[in-house]
């Protein structure tokens, strides 16, 4: 809402006494020198406020870019979604040191029925680097990009792995919000052991948590469609590396 100026006019009319005392003389304007400008912000620098510095992505040591690789896919869409993220972590360990690379893709998603627009190029985001630990069947990775430290604990487990061209379906016999999760199209799954870092379902945090696996890789699908489906599984990664249809 605009407001309006008030302007309050002092005006002397004909009942003015005639021998009022004359008002004090104003006193004489202070001096004021030359306003000064504030420097602009610079926008260009990483320290300006709202703007994020770029991360800088440390060099990958070559005795772990050597090391066998265990990867991570996986894809966060659906209709409540505005846009669609696709990662990709790759974990290589040798003698205790161990290196996190995450490489992330979006798409534009359908506010309407959830179709997914193109990928734009799949870019790295982050590596980190640092220390592995087992014991008792646990694996703990003691990581930093270079500026920030990350815990994770990793436990090997097996899990339950659709084919590649499965899309996920909600059950039909649902209403529109009974906590459908969704199914697998065909429902075909085979077992796989995994590598499971954080709770891969975390919506919040794509690509801050995974599952890791040997070839063959696996993806982790989650679709969020709000009350009329919610929910994701695994399924294989075709032969050629693509995006398959989830729907």
């Amino acid at each position: 809402m605009r407001w309006a100026p008030i302007l309050l006019f002092l005006v002397g009319g004909a009942c003015e006494k005639p021998d009022a005392p004359a008002p004090p003389p104003a006193p004489s304007p202070a001096k004021v020198g030359p306003a000064v400008a504030p420097p602009p912000a610079d926008a260009a620098s990483p320290d300006a406020p709202g703007i994020d510095a770029a991360p800088t992505i440390p060099p990958a040591p070559a005795a772990l870019a050597a090391a066998p690789a265990w990867t991570a896919r996986s894809l966060f869409t659906g209709a409540i979604r505005a846009t669609s993220v696709h990662t990709l972590a790759t974990l290589q360990r040798a003698d205790g040191r161990a290196m996190l690379t995450l490489e992330a893709a979006t798409a534009p998603t359908s506010f309407r029925d959830g179709a997914i627009g193109p990928w734009s190029a799949r870019t790295l985001t982050r590596r980190y680097l640092g220390a592995a630990t087992e014991s008792a069947g646990v694996t703990t990775l003691e990581l930093s990009d270079g500026t920030t430290p990350w815990t994770l604990t990793c436990k090997l487990t097996k899990v339950a792995v659709a084919r590649a061209v499965a899309v996920r379906k909600r059950d039909p016999k649902l209403g529109g919000c009974e906590g459908d999760q969704g199914h697998w199209v065909p429902g075909q799954t085979s077992r796989a052991q995994v590598l499971v870092c954080g709770d891969p379902a975390d919506e919040m945090e794509p690509g801050y948590a995974f599952v890791a696996a040997p070839a063959p890789p696996i993806e982790w699908v989650y679709v969020n469609d709000d009350c009329s489906m919610q929910g994701g599984g695994y399924r294989a990664i075709p032969a050629d590396g693509s995006i398959a249809p989830f729907r």
